[in-house]
């Protein structure tokens, strides 16, 4: 089952997002061309896009979405709701998660008249029918979130009963396993309503009732339409489901409602903003995770026109909402820590509806007495709150439609208050523990024996923060079930000086205390499927392997070849890096290395803006009886990797995109011939590019058999860099007979001035462990580090960038590389760390020349 939290959202996500065109007919480049930058301006992080149940909208559609983070929502569009031929739907859906969609929803409005070819009298069932085959289908495709369709908000079957329907079908056909990765769209329109209408849900509003307009009774047709339905969900499911928007905004002049004005641009544009804030501010449940404003454009002739922002040449139509958008700061949304307002509490026989913070005034008497010492009653307070929050989210009573019951069989409540009890509440109100940005399930009981239990020891479940710790209750007999806060450990600790924050770190492992209504980040998820890829043991290495390499010299000569080969035996190194300028000579190298049990790593000489046939140098090694370890391209930052800039030259910047581009091409080339494609790179932001590049491609197969090429140059940096004292402290200089590049005085100055305390690899990698920041983006990336094989590097002689250091001389250079070469032989990096297995080799530069 995916948590929440796990489900994918775009890097930078704010919440914000629109509908598309409303049709198939505007995916040529020069609509993407003209809004994407419109979409980047107003904030936009998703994007509703309509698709043909057969065919799919062109790729490069949507990589230009996904390369500008944005998030495509696919709605599958047909003129009616019909059977979907199920083999057709799995190569679209298959086909979109090849290029990093996640979100597709099958059909829309199904309880409109106008989307049936014929109206159906039992329509839920009807639909089902023909829903369920395409939930299944889209729930076996990795990375794919199936999407229950949006329903028009009271439609001509109302939206709701039509809602509880479905998932009462679901159910009582036994199709819970969807549950495990389905989410729901919604059309939360605001119509010419206030934002706030129907807020608080069924819950707030019993009074309301299908088909009608009560007076003085608010319902679910408006923004807060999305917590209606997590009502419903919860009711039926047991847990929330992500609610995606897939249209929604406001119309101009809507005239919905009688009792509210018709919509005019003003309100129009305040209305737009304040949508967008609450969505970046996470002033909506973390469950609703964006909005969709309907429309983004639309042609003259449409009927849809009215509600279009933007023409379709980019002209703006409602330029005050477009100026609000594009006007205000942007950030990246935040997700709240939300409690519910009410509860829903079984008691004698019938439901109660009680304010949460009223109803745990009456849960503490009963729980833990009103003489327990204060700190402990806060505990307790704590803890029967997030026990009730989860109650809540996932009833214990769905089926009398409850939340929570006033027994032992969840929390006992009476409704007698006492004033030290209710202070502990009030003390803490809104206050719950979470682990893992999730409000925990705080279980408590009486007393231990000296000893809390480990969840899964009691019952079957394995929780991280229920972990057996020690308890000075002073009990030598267990009294409950073990699991979660001692209350007797509890109130020990409390008259011993422990506050309830501490009582509560105590009993439940890894949590943290948060206030309701704290805001906090959640990382990007990406739910693509697995890339399949080679074990690290599986990758071929030289016999009898040590992991010390040399990048060789330039000279390919068969007599300077034959020294080469000499040296390399005498230093026994088992890695060598060839730079062959042709197959005649890549076939010389490697014959005279291969055999001698030495792996050649072979890059080509190649000019990045020049032609080259990487897959026949594939061949060579092939018939060769070597294993393809093929570099393509070398240091795309370097001005002399160009042939349209001359040698040494200073002038324009390399072509970034097109390196990307050929990289991917010849690797996929070389990938497809059987060899290994090799990625050399200088930063962190370009390798994401390239990663990037795969990913709207959908070609990240390749990654399962590409190698990375780390350049690890120490500059005039210790092995340790940036962890070394001189960089973290800045103390003075220890060897004075060293060579500085000034006075040893004005060397401290800069030392002391100059120190980073705290720094990290990921903020300086100007160091041989600097393959540790390109692996930091490889495991975020992809889910695991490929190979490296460092193919230049270490100390070049007389080097000294950093002035803080001293010159790399003839013992320092010495010095510092048998430091680095010894990770292979100690199985510990410079600092400290472990040698990771991925780090095949370094070849530092250069052995001869």
């Amino acid at each position: 089952m995916v948590r929440i939290r796990d489900y994918p959202r775009p890097r930078g996500d704010t919440g914000i997002g629109f509908h598309w065109f409303p049709d198939l007919n505007h995916y040529d480049d020069r609509y993407l061309d003209t809004f994407l930058p419109l979409l980047k301006s107003m904030g936009a992080s998703w994007l509703v896009i309509p698709s043909h149940p057969c065919r799919s909208i062109p790729a490069s559609f949507i990589r230009g979405l996904l390369e500008k983070d944005i998030e495509p929502v696919v709605q599958i569009s047909s003129p009616y709701i019909t059977f979907l031929k199920q083999d057709k739907l799995r190569d679209l859906c298959e086909e979109y998660a090849s290029w990093g969609v996640h979100y597709i929803s099958p059909f829309k409005e199904p309880n409109l008249v106008s989307r049936w070819p014929q109206w159906e009298e039992d329509l839920p069932e009807r639909f089902m029918d023909l829903l369920i085959p395409c939930l299944e289908t889209m729930y076996e495709v990795e990375g794919i979130v199936p999407l229950f369709p949006p329903l028009s908000p009271g439609g001509d079957f109302w939206d709701t009963v039509f809602l509880e329907a479905c998932l009462d079908i679901l159910n009582r056909r036994k199709k819970g396993r969807l549950y495990g990765k389905m989410a729901v769209a919604i059309e939360n329109y605001a119509f010419n309503k206030p934002l706030t209408w129907g807020k608080g849900g069924k819950t707030q509003w019993p009074c309301a009732q299908p088909y009608q307009s009560l007076p003085g009774c608010e319902d679910h047709r408006g923004f807060y339409l999305f917590q209606w339905y997590d009502e419903i969900i919860r009711q039926k499911v047991g847990r929330s489901f992500p609610l995606i928007g897939a249209a929604n905004g406001l119309l101009l002049g809507d005239r919905s409602s009688s009792d509210f004005p018709p919509l005019d641009e003003a309100t129009h544009a305040q209305r737009s903003a304040q949508i967008s804030l609450m969505m970046m501010r996470g002033e909506v449940p973390n469950y609703f995770f964006n909005n969709a404003f309907w429309l983004l454009a639309a042609e003259d002739a449409s009927p849809f026109a009215q509600g279009r922002w933007f023409r379709p040449d980019g002209e703006p139509v409602l330029k005050a909402s477009i100026s609000a958008l594009q006007e205000m700061p942007k950030e990246s949304r935040r997700f709240r820590v939300d409690l519910p307002e009410k509860i829903r509490v079984f008691t004698d026989g019938k439901v109660e509806v009680m304010d949460l913070e009223e109803y745990l005034k009456g849960v503490l008497p009963r729980e833990m007495g009103v003489n327990a010492p204060l700190e402990a009653l806060k505990a307790q307070a704590v803890a029967a709150r997030c026990y009730a929050a989860n109650a809540a989210k996932y009833p214990r009573h769905k089926e009398r439609g409850a939340d929570i019951c006033t027994t032992t069989h969840c929390q006992v409540w009476s409704p007698t208050h006492h004033e030290r009890t209710d202070r502990a509440v009030e003390e803490t109100r809104g206050i719950v523990a979470t682990y893992d940005d999730e409000i925990i399930g705080a279980f408590y009981f009486g007393h231990c024996d000296g000893h809390t239990r480990n969840c899964e020891d009691v019952w079957v479940q394995a929780l991280p923060y229920c972990r057996s710790v020690p308890c000075i209750c002073g009990y030598d007999s267990m009294y409950g079930h073990g699991v979660g806060m001692c209350q007797r450990g509890a109130m020990k600790m409390a008259e011993e000086g422990a506050t309830y924050e501490e009582i509560l770190r105590h009993y439940y492992t890894g949590v943290e205390t948060l206030a309701q209504g704290s805001t906090y980040e959640l990382p990007v998820v990406d739910l693509s499927p697995e890339i399949p890829h080679m074990e690290l043991w599986e990758w071929p290495r030289p016999p009898e392997d040590n992991g010390l390499g040399m990048h060789l010299g330039l000279d390919f000569r068969e007599e300077a070849l034959a020294q080469e080969l000499s040296r390399v035996k005498d230093l026994g190194l088992k890695w060598v890096l060839l730079v062959p300028q042709d197959e005649i000579q890549l076939e010389r190298a490697i014959r005279l290395f291969w055999p001698q049990g030495i792996m050649p790593v072979v890059r080509p000489y190649a000019l990045i803006d020049r032609g080259h046939d990487f897959v026949r140098d594939v061949g060579v090694m092939q018939d060769c009886g070597v294993p393809p370890y093929i570099q393509i391209y070398n240091e795309p930052s370097d001005h002399r990797e160009w042939s349209d800039v001359p040698q040494g030259s200073r002038g324009e910047r390399p072509d970034l995109p097109l390196f990307v581009s050929k990289w991917v091409n010849n690797a996929l080339a070389v990938y497809n011939a059987g060899g290994y494609p090799g990625l050399q790179v200088l930063d962190v932001d370009l390798l994401r590019e390239v990663i990037a590049e795969t990913r709207r491609r959908g070609v990240m197969h390749l990654w399962g058999r590409a190698w990375f090429c780390p350049h690890n140059y120490g500059l005039n940096h210790p092995p340790s860099y940036p962890y070394d004292p001189v960089n973290q402290e800045g103390i003075p200089v220890q060897h004075p007979e060293w060579e500085f590049v000034a006075p040893i005085e004005e060397v401290n100055r800069w030392r002391e001035e100059g120190k980073n305390p705290g720094q990290t690899i990921h903020d300086d990698y100007n160091g041989v462990l600097g393959f540790l920041a390109f692996a930091k983006v490889f495991e975020e990336e992809l889910g695991f580090v490929p190979p490296m094989i460092c193919g230049e590097g270490g100390w070049q002689y007389r080097s000294s960038p950093d002035r803080r250091y001293a010159v790399i001389g003839d013992y320092l250079h010495a010095h510092y590389h048998q430091q680095m070469f010894s990770w292979f032989k100690t199985g510990r990096l410079s600092n400290g760390d472990p040698l990771p297995d991925y780090l095949f080799a370094i070849c530092p530069w250069i052995l001869s020349g």
